[in-house]
C-alpha cells in the first residue's frame, strides 16, 4: 500500500472520531482507549499484531486526605524532613478525591534552577528503541468540557526553535504538548526551557489549545514533587486546557538507570507528580515510551488513576513525511491510554524540520448555556449567483445534550429538485433551486436534522 502523506491540511479529517472500540472504550466522561478491544484492519505496512503477554494487577487505593495532612508551611521548605513528609502524603493520595485542595508549593526561589544544557540526544521521543517494527478541571475562568475525538498534535522544546504557529493550526494541528522545564540527566539540576513562554503564548494567539510538559529524571517523590512544584508556578498564568504531563524517559546513560526502581516505587513518584499538578485544576497525565510503561511502571493502576501518554513508533511514521491515518490500526496493550507520539515527520507546515508527532483521543470543547440537544437553521433560504460559493454554516446553530457548541460538527447534503445528491460545486456551477438538509450527531448517537432552500441565480446582468 502506498504510504499515506500529508499533502495540505489535515482539518477535513480530525473530527473523525470514528473508533471501532467496545462500548466502554469512549464516553464523554471518560476518554480512555483500550487498543485491545480496536477492530484491526489490513494496512500493508501498518499492520499490526500485539504481544503483549504481561499480566498486571493494580495497587491498593490510597485514602482521602486534607490539607490538615501536609503539617507544612512556605517557612518550612528548608527543612528537608518537611519536604519528605509533603511528597509522602502527596504520594499516598488517592487520585480520585483531590477535590478544593491545592498542596502547598516550594516556591520557585527556594529550588535550584539552572540554565537549561540539555543536549539534543535528550530531547522527547525520536529515540530508535521506541520503535514498532510491527507497523479537566481548569484553571482559568473559561470552562471546556472533555469530548471524545481523534485530534493530531505535536509535542516541542527548545529544539524546534521559532515555529509558525498559525501554519501548523491551518494545516489541522488542534493542540500541542509543549516543554516547560526538565532535569538533567546527568547532575539532577532543575532548569526551564527557554522557549517555553514564547511557545505557548505564540501556540494559544492562534487558538491552538496546549498541554504542558516536565522532562523528568525523578530517581525518588521529593524529586518529583519539586518536579510538579515548578511545573505548577510557570503554567498558573496561562489557560492551560490539555494536560500537564510527567515526562519520564530512561536510558543506559541517564542518571535514572543509575537508581532503578521497582514498578509500585515508581507509581508512587509519577503519582507524587500528578497529585500535585492535579491539586491545582490541572488534568494529569504520565508520558513514557511502550517499554517503560510495561517494565518500568505497573501500568494497570497508573492507567486507572491518571491519562496516558504513549510513545510507540512505527517505522512508516519514524523520521518520514508519513502521518498516521485514522482509519489505521493503534497499538494494542493491556492498558488504556489516551494519547499516542506516534512518530516525527517534516510534513507539519510551519517547523524547520522534523517534529514528534501525536494523536491524542479526547479534544476540550467550549462549553455554553444549554440543556439541551439543538440544531438551529436560522437561515431558511439562501440566496447567490452563478459561481458564487456562500457559507452554508452561516446562521447554523448547534449545542449537544452536554452543553458543548457542536456547530463545527454539523454536516449537510446538497439535493437538486428531483432529489438527486449534488456537490456543492456542481450547486453553485449550475442555477436552480436546491434543499439543504443539515444533520447534527450527539454524542449519545441521538440526530437532528434541519433544512434550508439554496437558490442560485444566473449572473448579473445575464
Amino acid at each position: 500500500m502506498a504510504k499515506s502523506v500529508m499533502a495540505v491540511t489535515l482539518a477535513g479529517v480530525i473530527t473523525a472520531a470514528c473508533v471501532a472500540v467496545g462500548s466502554d472504550s469512549i464516553n464523554s466522561n471518560s476518554t480512555d482507549i483500550n487498543a485491545q478491544n480496536i477492530q484491526t484492519v489490513t494496512a500493508g505496512a501498518d499492520s499490526y499484531v500485539a504481544d503483549e503477554t504481561s499480566q498486571m494487577t493494580g495497587s491498593d487505593a490510597k485514602g482521602a486526605f486534607t490539607t490538615e495532612d501536609l503539617g507544612i508551611s512556605a517557612s518550612d521548605y528548608t527543612d528537608d524532613e518537611q519536604i519528605a513528609k509533603a511528597a509522602d502524603t502527596i504520594a499516598n493520595a488517592d487520585a480520585q478525591n483531590i477535590v478544593n485542595t491545592q498542596f502547598e508549593l516550594i516556591p520557585v526561589e527556594k529550588l535550584a534552577i539552572t540554565a537549561d544544557t540539555s543536549s539534543e540526544n535528550e530531547v522527547m521521543g525520536g529515540r530508535k528503541e521506541y520503535i514498532d517494527n510491527g507497523g479537566a478541571k481548569q484553571s482559568a475562568a473559561v470552562k471546556f468540557a472533555e469530548t471524545p475525538m481523534y485530534v493530531y498534535g505535536v509535542d516541542v522544546s527548545k529544539w524546534q526553535g521559532d515555529i509558525n504557529w498559525a501554519a501548523a493550526k491551518a494545516s489541522g494541528i488542534s493542540f500541542a504538548m509543549i516543554k516547560c522545564a526538565g532535569r538533567s540527566t546527568g547532575d539532577g539540576s532543575l532548569y526551564i526551557d527557554p522557549y517555553f513562554v514564547q511557545n505557548i503564548q505564540a501556540a494559544q494567539s492562534v487558538g491552538i489549545q496546549c498541554g504542558v510538559y516536565f522532562f523528568s529524571q525523578a530517581t525518588n517523590i521529593v524529586e518529583a514533587y519539586e518536579e510538579a512544584c515548578l511545573t505548577v508556578q510557570l503554567c498558573q498564568q496561562y489557560n492551560i486546557t490539555y494536560p500537564v504531563a510527567f515526562d519520564w524517559e530512561s536510558a543506559s546513560d541517564y542518571r535514572v538507570a543509575l537508581v532503578p526502581q521497582n514498578q509500585l516505587t515508581m507509581n508512587m513518584i509519577a503519582a507524587t507528580f500528578c497529585n500535585t499538578v492535579a491539586s491545582y485544576g490541572y488534568t494529569p497525565m504520565v508520558y513514557a515510551c511502550k517499554n517503560d510503561l510495561y517494565n518500568t511502571f505497573e501500568p494497570a493502576s497508573l492507567s486507572a488513576s491518571y491519562k496516558i501518554w504513549m510513545a510507540n513508533y512505527y517505522n512508516d511514521y519514524y523520521y518520514t513525511s508519513n502521518i498516521y491515518m485514522f482509519e489505521r490500526p493503534l497499538p494494542a496493550t493491556s492498558f488504556t491510554y489516551q494519547m499516542w507520539q506516534f512518530g516525527v515527520t517534516n510534513a507539519i507546515p510551519g517547523f524547520n524540520g522534523y517534529v514528534d508527532m501525536d494523536l491524542g483521543f479526547f479534544y476540550y470543547m467550549p462549553t455554553v448555556a444549554a440543556t439541551s440537544f439543538q440544531l438551529t437553521v436560522t437561515q431558511k433560504e439562501i440566496s447567490t449567483t452563478f459561481g458564487s460559493p456562500v457559507n452554508l454554516l452561516d446562521g447554523v446553530i448547534a449545542v449537544s445534550s452536554a452543553g458543548i457548541d457542536a456547530t463545527p460538527f454539523v454536516t449537510y447534503l446538497i439535493s437538486d429538485v428531483n432529489g438527486q445528491l449534488v456537490t456543492e460545486d456542481y450547486a453553485y456551477a449550475n442555477v436552480g433551486i436546491y434543499a439543504v438538509t443539515y444533520t447534527l450527531t450527539d454524542v449519545d448517537g441521538t440526530t437532528a436534522s434541519e433544512q434550508a432552500l439554496l437558490y442560485v441565480y444566473p449572473p448579473t446582468g445575464a
